[in-house]
């Protein structure tokens, strides 16, 4: 897998719950919708997970090429992407100034955190996740939930007085 691949799997795929260990095949990657059929993993069910443009665009440029049944995600030797991650993760967390303390899995909170302060409804970031339904999001990251909506209240409401003085809404 190159750098950049790596890079935008980091980033976004991962987030959807994507492991090291759910080997997703060429004919897991949609076409027609945005996303990716996540294999049944540990007590979860297989699931949907959709991707913003740049991900599909990523997905079907890694399928090119390859048969239904190939593996999508392969280590630059050629080989099924396990474990490699570990190593070049570490390295990529280092050169971006990351803590040491900061590993693979912090990316599926980054991922959530990033949804929820964008205002995705947390029935939503659940099902991106994996999960059943919403508790464990609520009780994990409500509390950035909470921020935005207190954001849009105050950003989005329109002021009730207006300044005397100058002629304008305050608020």
């Amino acid at each position: 897998m190159s750098r950049a691949a790596r890079s935008y799997f980091r980033r976004s795929v991962r987030g959807s719950g994507i492991s090291s260990r759910s080997l997703v095949s060429v004919e897991d990657v949609a076409y027609q919708i945005y996303g990716l059929r996540i294999p049944a993993f540990k007590r979860s069910p297989a699931r949907f997970a959709f991707l913003p443009d740049e991900g599909r665009a990523f997905f079907q440029q890694c399928c090119v090429g390859r048969a239904p049944r190939d593996h999508v995600l392969l280590s630059e030797s050629g080989k099924v992407w396990r474990r490699q991650h570990a190593g070049p993760f570490r390295l990529a967390a280092a050169r971006a100034g990351l803590p040491s303390t900061f590993v693979f899995h912090g990316l599926r909170h980054t991922y959530a955190s990033d949804l929820i302060c964008h205002g995705v409804p947390l029935e939503v970031v659940a099902r991106q996740l994996g999960h059943a339904d919403t508790r464990t999001v609520a009780s994990t990251y409500g509390h950035l939930a909470e921020r935005y909506r207190e954001e849009m209240i105050r950003s989005r409401f329109s002021a009730l007085v207006t300044d005397p003085v100058e002629g304008r809404s305050i608020g």
